[in-house]
């Protein structure tokens, strides 16, 4: 998998998310959306060998942020897949071709492996095939565990939608994102973020219950949407949303030096905090946002 800062700056902007270590998110992409084919072919890459997995994909696909010690798991229904199919080839090239293994997973579902991939080697070199859906990633463990917490394939890919459709860009967002900090899923993260990102951070995050974003590009590289944060408790609204405004400021500060139109706007309401904004070029305020990999 080739990792491309630009994008996780969707979710940075709203303090999330950066890196492998990342876990209990859930990114929905849809390539029919205005600004997403060029997103997806241009700046979303994961490779099959040195080929690029995600033109073949369906036109709604997920990446789930899973496990701390894994890179993210690659999601789609595909239907049944056929030799012919678009996505086969990438399949077998990713699993070892001729070398490839398989065993059954927690569902009685398929699950093959690269037997040659050293196991500390993040790249794509498993898939599981579960009633017309296509899981893809590095560690088969990883999968296996992934499918065995859910009992079927909608339940993995599954919005809280009484929380999701109050936010006004669901219905056209090109970036949809959920997860919950059940047993503090989401807190795992943040510690390993620190040294990655160049913006502060929710300071506890175990205050976060829920999150749900949708965000809408456009060809300019524009980029606009709303995150929503469900507290675990009330008493925690003011301090998440000084939190939010704090990040939105340091945020606008940093777009200044590239000179990156930046809006942010932050309010609290009965149920939990919303944090909306638009970043004039995503691109540009990547690297004021991400410390570059080196």
């Amino acid at each position: 998998m080739k990792r491309v800062a630009v994008i996780f700056i969707v979710v940075l902007v709203f303090l999330v998310v950066m890196g492998r270590e990342s876990s209990a998110l859930t990114f929905e992409f849809n390539k029919e959306k205005p600004g997403m084919q060029t997103f997806v072919l241009k700046y979303l890459h994961f490779t099959a060998g040195k080929e690029n997995i995600t033109p073949v994909l369906p036109t709604t696909f997920y990446l789930i942020y899973y496990s701390t010690e894994d890179i993210p798991v690659l999601a789609a229904k595909v239907g049944k897949i056929e030799k012919t199919s678009p996505i086969s080839p990438y399949l077998e090239k990713l699993s070892g071709g001729g070398d490839a293994k398989s065993i059954t997973g927690p569902h009685g579902e398929k699950v093959i492996y690269n037997p040659n991939n050293p196991p500390d080697k993040k790249v794509l070199s498993s898939y599981a095939l579960w009633d017309g859906w296509v899981f893809i990633g590095s560690k088969k463990e990883t999968i296996m565990d992934l499918l065995k917490r859910h009992k079927n394939t909608a339940e993995i890919v599954k919005a809280d939608k009484a929380v999701s459709t109050t936010i006004k860009e669901w219905k056209n967002a090109g970036v949809r994102i959920w997860g919950d900090n059940t047993n503090d899923r989401l807190s795992s993260l943040f510690g390993a973020q620190r040294t990655k990102i160049l913006i502060p951070l929710i300071r506890d995050p175990r205050q976060i219950k829920y999150i749900s974003g949708a965000f809408i590009l456009t060809e300019a590289k524009e980029m606009s949407g709303t995150l929503l944060i469900l507290p675990t408790g009330q008493q925690f609204l003011k301090d998440i949303e000084s939190d939010l405004a704090f990040i939105g400021e340091t945020i606008r500060r940093r777009l200044v030096a590239v000179k990156t139109p930046y809006k942010g706007k932050v309010y609290s309401t009965d149920n939990g905090v919303v944090y909306e904004t638009y970043i004039g070029n995503y691109l540009a305020a990547q690297g004021q946002i991400v410390r570059e990999e080196r």
